[in-house]
C-alpha cells in the first residue's frame, strides 16, 4: 500500500500535460542474429499502424507513480541528512545579513 501524502488526501486534482508520439517502423532490412547465435534479416512487412491509446492510461499512472515515489524519497533523505547535522548555530561572515541604520 503507497503511503498517504497530505497534499494528496485532500482530492486535489494533480493535471499534467501528456505527449504521445507513435512509435517509428524502421522500413529498412536490418542486419541481426538470430537466437541461436546464426546471422539473420529484420524487415517490417505489412502495414505498421500500432496505437498506444489502450496502453496510454496505465503508462501515465505508472510514471505519475514513480515521479511521485522519487520525489518522497529525495525529500526523505534531505530531512535525514538535515538530522544528522550539527545545528546552525552562527553564520560565516558571508551571509550575516547587513545592519540596517541605528
Amino acid at each position: 500500500m503507497l503511503p498517504s501524502f497530505k497534499s494528496c488526501d485532500d482530492a486535489d486534482k494533480h493535471l499534467c500535460r501528456i505527449g504521445f508520439k507513435s512509435p517509428a517502423t524502421i522500413s529498412q532490412a536490418q542486419v541481426t542474429a538470430q537466437y541461436d547465435g546464426t546471422p539473420g534479416c529484420l524487415t517490417a512487412r505489412g502495414r505498421h499502424d500500432p496505437c498506444v491509446v489502450p496502453r496510454a492510461v496505465p503508462i501515465v499512472e505508472a510514471m505519475a507513480a514513480i515521479v511521485t515515489l522519487d520525489q518522497l524519497l529525495l525529500q526523505n533523505s534531505r530531512k535525514t541528512a538535515a538530522s544528522l547535522l550539527p545545528p546552525v548555530t552562527t553564520l560565516p561572515p558571508t551571509m550575516v545579513m547587513p545592519q540596517t541604520g541605528n
